[in-house]
């Protein structure tokens, strides 16, 4: 046992080593717990069916219909990078198109409650159980979660995927591995999809994982394994880049109809339609 220069003894280390079978046992029960909870939540409502909630609509609809024109292979907002398309591909991947929605709700309850046992194992494994136990209570009755898990909406899964991120960044640094790089890549690549602003979060966590990694393997390798994090990062976004480009550039110089300049009235001056035409086609 440690003694501080007063002769006390130390306070304990708060880390365990590992994740233990019994804390799984307990991330399980948490799950069942907040599951069901959630589920009571949104049976209780006359909403269930709706794509979002009476008291969070967010973009709930907008991803609905998104997914409904993925199904039917029809461009959706000119396919124009309006929305990350994160949302709207796993709605649609998973069938959620169209009403009832109720079935896709119970997996977003599940979603949600999933995430309460993840933040348990990970303040559990990372800080303390007592930390850990307050975090994963406060978030499991939490009512904005319950809003969250009841509307299709991309914060429920965001979530989970934060709180995966944030684990994986915490064992990165305890081992500072090309597989863990790897792993971080794509979880935050996920992440951008469904979230454009969590490019800050990825900056960050790149960031404060090769500082922290630097002391067992050197600055060059924490900094190569955050460039391979990165990169990971970027070329899940790369597909959806390319093809927002491709529709941005096409509603700016293609023109879906040419502007009868010689029937209309007034007249239109050389100089006016010569003006006219060095606008984006979208103004034209």
């Amino acid at each position: 046992m440690r003694v501080t220069l007063r002769g006390m003894p130390a306070a304990q280390e708060p880390r365990h080593a590992t994740t233990t079978p019994r804390d799984l046992l307990m991330a399980v029960a948490i799950f069942a717990v907040a599951f069901a909870l959630r589920l009571v939540f949104l049976f209780r409502s006359a909403d269930a069916a709706w794509p979002h909630s009476a008291l969070y609509e967010g973009d709930a609809p907008v991803w609905a219909r998104w997914a409904k024109a993925l199904g039917k292979g029809e461009p959706f907002e000119f396919n124009l990078p309006m929305r990350p398309p994160g949302m709207a591909w796993l709605l649609h991947w998973l069938g959620a198109d169209a009403a009832p929605f109720t079935g896709m709700k119970v997996l977003w309850c599940a979603i949600s409650a999933a995430t309460v046992a993840l933040l348990w194992l990970v303040m559990a494994r990372w800080f303390t159980r007592g930390a850990a136990w307050v975090a994963a209570a406060l978030l499991a009755v939490s009512f904005g979660s319950f809003e969250l898990a009841t509307s299709l909406n991309n914060e429920a899964p965001y979530a989970l995927l934060v709180t995966a991120i944030v684990g994986a960044t915490l064992a990165w640094c305890d081992r500072p591995t090309w597989r863990w790089a790897v792993v971080l890549g794509l979880l935050n690549g996920a992440a951008l999809l469904l979230r454009a602003e969590h490019a800050l979060p990825v900056a960050l966590l790149l960031a404060y994982g090769a500082w922290r990694s630097r002391g067992a393997v050197g600055w060059w390798c924490a900094a190569w394994q955050a460039a391979l994090a990165l990169a990971v990062t970027a070329a899940c976004c790369v597909p959806w880049t390319l093809r927002s480009n491709e529709a941005a550039h096409r509603f700016n110089t293609v023109t879906e109809q040419q502007i009868p300049y010689r029937t209309m009235q007034p007249r239109w001056t050389p100089e006016a339609q010569a003006y006219l035409e060095t606008l984006p086609a979208f103004v034209r």
